[in-house]
């Protein structure tokens, strides 16, 4: 009784796997996309973050745990 469970599932899985590849070489027949930045910008040095954060609790139990 349990064949038939297997059997769905890998064929399932083959389905799967195949439809996956069609998808794959489309995709690269395409070429990769290529997206510009519509805006960047710039955050504070990593070295200020880290000053700007609260200490560690002192008993080092998690505050909202």
């Amino acid at each position: 009784m349990m064949v038939l469970p297997r059997f769905t599932s890998a064929a399932l899985g083959a389905a799967v796997l195949l439809a996956l590849g069609a998808g794959a070489a489309q995709a690269a027949d395409k070429g990769p996309a290529v997206i510009h930045s519509i805006r960047n910008d710039v955050s504070a040095p990593l070295r200020d973050i880290l000053n700007a954060l609260p200490p560690d609790s002192a008993t080092g139990e998690n505050e909202g745990e």
